[in-house]
């Protein structure tokens, strides 16, 4: 693996590590800019090479979210329970929409916390977007072990308070629904209570009052 370094200012050095070439064939990079006298960029050039050199930086792969997600699961699948299984598939309908045709290697955590937000504005609570998040994270961290990816996307994410939940008021048609039941529910109680059998002064129809042997 080689690196050369350009001189970009008075004092200012551009680091470039060849990483060779990706999957179309195309070459790749990766560079650093390094302020301070010839000697120190060389130092700081021979560290970005070793740290290439030790997976520090891996090379962008064209898999996606989905793909990753899916096959982090099918690996896993079998030292879960049936019932956690069915967990990780309901938090991957959720990961699936929003980001799931995005390259794995180009995923950011603003990607995620969008994407949580929509989930949050449709009413997904708290502790359910943690569930989505736990999935996200390990098979982002089974991703980073085969070197898919360089870093994890979910680190520093910020998550919706635990228990907060988005709800969206009732529509008019739906208050208009609840009002006509209630009043049907009450029409049925009332007409299968006789009116000895109810309470002192309890109100009875058109406002009228009854006692107890008052008929």
């Amino acid at each position: 693996m080689t690196g050369h370094m350009r001189k970009r200012g008075a004092n200012s050095w551009q680091l470039i590590v060849h990483l060779g070439h990706d999957e179309r064939g195309r070459r790749r990079s990766a560079s650093k800019t390094v302020w301070g006298t010839k000697r120190e960029a060389e130092l700081a050039l021979a560290e970005l090479v070793t740290d290439v050199a030790k997976h520090a930086l891996v090379p962008m792969t064209s898999l996606r979210v989905e793909q990753v997600v899916r096959s982090w699961l099918e690996a896993k699948a079998p030292r879960l329970s049936p019932s956690t299984v069915v967990r990780y598939e309901v938090a991957i309908k959720h990961i699936v929409p929003a980001i799931g045709d995005i390259a794995v290697a180009r995923l950011r955590a603003r990607d995620i916390e969008d994407s949580y937000a929509r989930l949050h504005a449709r009413g997904l609570s708290g502790s359910s977007i943690r569930k989505v998040h736990w999935a996200m994270r390990m098979s982002l961290a089974w991703a980073k072990r085969r070197g898919y990816v360089a870093t994890l996307a979910t680190e520093g994410v910020e998550l919706p308070l635990l228990g907060e939940k988005t709800l969206s008021p009732p529509s008019s048609a739906d208050v208009r629904k609840l009002i006509e039941r209630a009043l049907a529910d009450f029409e049925n109680v009332s007409s299968s209570v006789s009116v000895r059998s109810l309470p002192p002064y309890l109100p009875y129809r058109q406002g009228q009052f009854v006692r107890d042997g008052a008929a």
